[in-house]
């Protein structure tokens, strides 16, 4: 992208944007803004993301510490800025898997400690066991496989179609389900054929 490429409406869209994914409204980030210094209400907010007042290099600067962005997130065209919205939310995505995965490890830890100690009644001990079983490996392949039940396989003429990003998301995906098939082989289940 060029600088001539970069214009105010550009700018304020972006702003916009990123304001509404953390959850802003025009008033807080106002509020936000005047409580480092600058003398902005939400008439401001509303005229920058319209483009109809240009930012100053100070606000921008401001903008990146209160939104937690980067100077090229704010002033990057429409696609690269979807690009890196999306990329942002995966990454938040991907914490919050890390995040279930080490609840979901600690709670079935401590499921085994009690089943432990309960094993004795009866119903109990099978119920922890179903639970005990499951790793959150299991559970995420589990979605994967129910989220691909039902779909055809991708025809020669489309995968020819798809971007390279498309098509390794879609290889990453089959490369699972065949992982979790051919795992079931070896303990005996029929292995999956293509």
């Amino acid at each position: 992208m060029s600088l001539v490429e970069i214009d105010d409406a550009q700018i304020g869209r972006n702003i916009a944007s990123i304001r509404e994914s953390r959850g802003l409204s025009q008033k807080d980030l106002a509020d936000a803004m005047r409580s480092i210094g600058f003398k902005w209400s939400q008439a401001t907010v509303w005229n920058v993301e319209r483009g109809e007042r240009p930012l100053r290099a100070t606000e921008l600067v401001a903008l990146e510490g209160i939104l937690k962005v980067l100077t090229p997130d704010i002033v990057a065209d429409d696609e690269t800025a979807r690009v890196r919205e999306l990329t942002r939310q995966v990454h938040q995505a991907y914490e919050a898997i890390r995040t279930s995965t080490a609840a979901y490890d600690r709670l079935t830890f401590d499921l085994a400690l009690v089943a432990d100690r309960i094993e004795n009644k009866t119903g109990f001990a099978m119920l922890s066991e179903n639970w005990v079983n499951t790793s959150a490996e299991e559970v995420v392949r589990e979605y994967h496989r129910e989220q691909n039940e039902g779909y055809p396989e991708i025809p020669v003429e489309a995968w020819e179609r798809m971007g390279k990003w498309e098509r390794r998301y879609n290889e990453v995906r089959k490369i699972e389900s065949e992982f979790e098939l051919n795992e079931g082989a070896a303990d005996g289940e029929p292995e999956a054929t293509s």
